[in-house]
């Protein structure tokens, strides 16, 4: 495969893992990626329901392909995070989590997994870090 051929609009989904609440575990979010790879190196947009809703701007992704093997960090316009009552939270002020996606293309899609860390502050002062993780795939749009 060539840059030419990974570059391009891409449609897949991802579904978030255990450490989420009932309300969205094991539940997967439909996605299209716009990329362009040069020389391996792949930049692009990524439009989901989690962002599209929310946000003016689409999701941006940097990362690279080489070989089968993709790396990217997808980024929204700025921090956006569920409360206790799964309600949407956006927070301007602060920029967007990196989200790191990594996979394989094989058979004719990309099959991977994503991670994020998120980090807050409790009542008393202390900072409590979780890592979100989850699977996702996809495959080019003819």
């Amino acid at each position: 495969m060539n840059d030419q051929f990974f570059s391009g609009k891409w449609s897949g989904h991802y579904m978030y893992g255990d450490t989420y609440p009932d309300g969205i575990r094991h539940t997967s979010t439909p996605f299209i990626i716009n990329m362009t790879v040069i020389n391996g190196n792949l930049k692009g947009t990524c439009e989901d329901i989690f962002g599209t809703n929310v946000f003016e701007d689409t999701a941006v992704i940097t990362g690279f392909i080489e070989d089968n093997f993709t790396s990217f960090i997808k980024e929204y316009p700025c921090l956006m995070q569920f409360d206790e009552h799964m309600q949407r939270k956006v927070f301007p002020e602060f920029p967007s989590q990196k989200i790191h996606y990594s996979g394989v293309f094989e058979d004719g899609k990309f099959v991977g997994e994503w991670d994020m860390d998120m980090s807050f502050e409790d009542h008393d002062g202390n900072i409590i870090t979780i890592m979100h993780a989850g699977t996702w795939v996809m495959e080019k749009c003819s």
